[in-house]
């Protein structure tokens, strides 16, 4: 486990509540809920987009940059959730209802460019702010969902396109609302594609009564529900987290389970839910499929040390091993207890990023030499 980066006292990029993206090139990029030099957050500014360049020779520093500083309403202030790249290495997110876009500098020393795509708050039917992070589509529309609004009031998936022409305004366009009736409600994790343009994503209640995965697929030029998963209450309700397998199978997390699950074998029928791991509390936004099949997660608390000052530990870094025969246990690995000290991080809750190679990125929100938080790297 290497930390590679400790944020820094604000107006530095302080306490990340999100993972990070990386890029094909390597490069880090991500949120943070402070720092800046907008006051209108209070002293502490109000958020940021960091950039973290690997290091020139194995064994260097790596280097940081503020990409963006939030400034508050309408540009979106203090970022919860992280971000998603898009074509030409542009960065796609969402904070505090904006919608935002950083596009890189034309030259290696200008400056990132933001636009605010749209603003939710305040807006006609908005539902809110988006909820958990966004989607790019392969035209380079931006997909998401906020957790109330649509037709029913229950939630909706949203689509917003790009303007025909630089300078253009996007359009909002309703792709589904959500009705609590044979199809869940309050969608708050986002949305990830899948296989055919698929859209899947995880609603907190509805479908039996406990929440459900779901599926949307175009039936000519409408949005209509094609799977849906219900967790069935016990260790299995309110999903807050979704990642799709090489398998064909959605695998999901549910307070302290790691859950499967897979196609029928009848087209149309309901997908079985199966619980494959069940441990300490999981940070459901974390749980990852690596390119072996292997799944990645992180507990914020756990682990063997407590030297964070919290007795229920400073959080691990564990791999889900798919089993070696079909019908068989999944493996638990722990990978990295966390231990807050001699500058490492602790209490790791966002996202986590799996790089081809096998590198795991993560964040944790406490920790590091400055006590704002870290950026590390696990490599096999």
């Amino acid at each position: 486990m290497q930390t590679i980066y400790s944020f820094q006292v604000p107006p530095g990029a302080a306490y990340p509540l999100a993972g990070p993206v990386v890029s094909p090139s390597g490069v880090v990029y991500g949120t943070t809920y402070l720092g800046g030099s907008a006051t209108a957050c209070g002293s502490s500014g109000c958020g940021t987009v960091f950039e973290l360049t690997p290091p020139s020779s194995a064994g260097g520093a790596w280097i940081e940059s503020l990409i963006y500083g939030f400034s508050g309403y309408p540009n979106g202030k203090q970022p919860q959730t992280g971000l998603v790249l898009g074509a030409g290495g542009a960065l796609y997110g969402s904070a505090d209802g904006a919608v935002f876009e950083l596009t890189p500098p034309v030259s290696p020393d200008g400056a990132w460019t933001e636009t605010t795509v749209y603003n939710f708050s305040g807006a006609l039917d908005s539902g809110g702010p988006p909820t958990g992070n966004l989607a790019v589509g392969p035209s380079g529309s931006i997909l998401g969902t906020t957790a109330f609004g649509g037709a029913y009031g229950k939630g909706k998936v949203f689509e917003l396109t790009p303007p025909a022409s630089p300078g253009g305004a996007w359009t909002l366009a309703l792709l589904y609302s959500f009705s609590g009736f044979g199809d869940g409600s309050q969608p708050d994790t986002g949305v990830v594609f899948g296989g055919g343009g698929a859209i899947y994503g995880t609603t907190y209640k509805g479908g039996a009564g406990y929440g459900a995965v779901f599926g949307l697929g175009l039936v000519g030029e409408v949005w209509q529900l094609k799977m849906r998963a219900d967790l069935d209450g016990g260790t299995l309700n309110h999903p807050s987290g979704l990642a799709l397998g090489h398998d064909g199978a959605i695998y999901g997390q549910t307070g302290s389970v790691i859950f499967r699950a897979m196609p029928p074998a009848t087209e149309g029928a309901a997908w079985p839910v199966k619980s494959i791991y069940t441990g300490g509390y999981i940070n459901g936004l974390s749980v990852t499929v690596g390119s072996t099949g292997a799944i990645y997660f992180t507990t914020p608390t756990g682990g063997t040390s407590t030297a964070c000052g919290n007795l229920s530990g400073c959080g691990t870094l564990n791999a889900l091993m798919p089993p070696t025969s079909p019908g068989g246990a999944w493996t638990p690995v722990v990978l990295h207890n966390f231990t807050g000290q001699q500058g490492e991080g602790y209490w790791p809750n966002g996202g986590l990023a799996v790089t081809t190679d096998g590198a795991v990125y993560g964040t944790t929100q406490q920790g590091g030499e400055n006590l704002f938080g870290t950026v590390f790297r696990y490599a096999p």
